[in-house]
């Protein structure tokens, strides 16, 4: 059976560890680091039922209002391959300060966090990072949005 805060606190133990990580900020339901001009959230989730499972889920925050045209999901589209570890993911959400919902664009990766070690974790940690990094100059100078600022 999975235990949560086990896997949590190997991996806040690797983030610490690791002389890669730099600053290294506690969320609610996670850590934050910064690469480059890109948040990376380090988040949990446990899953019930008949064999249940912790996932780890590396979110770098790269475009915030981020335009949704036909032309800007196709480029996610072709380019959602691109990376190893990671993928496009699009939320939108509404924005009180703006008073209309916002599109931000994330690359993501899940990893089993039962059987992760700390090379399989970095190595996912530090090429979501990369990747969002390197596509978000792109993706904004093509269609617009803005760096994402992370709170």
């Amino acid at each position: 059976m999975s235990n949560i805060l086990e896997i949590k606190d190997k991996v806040q133990r690797w983030l610490m560890e690791d002389k890669n990580t730099g600053q290294v900020s506690l969320l609610p339901d996670g850590y934050r680091i910064i690469n480059g001009n890109v948040p990376v959230h380090i988040t949990f989730e446990e899953r019930d039922g008949e064999d249940p499972y912790v996932l780890i889920r590396i979110t770098a925050l790269t475009v915030w209002d981020a335009p949704m045209t036909p032309e800007s999901q196709a480029w996610l589209l072709e380019h959602n391959n691109d990376y190893i570890f990671g993928r496009f993911a699009i939320h939108t959400a509404h924005n009180d300060k703006l008073d209309r919902d916002v599109t931000a664009v994330l690359v993501e990766h899940l990893i089993l966090g039962d059987t992760v070690d700390p090379d399989e974790f970095l190595n996912a940690l530090y090429t979501v990072a990369i990747a969002g990094d390197s596509f978000d100059d792109e993706f904004i100078a093509q269609f617009g949005g803005e760096h994402y600022i992370d709170d």
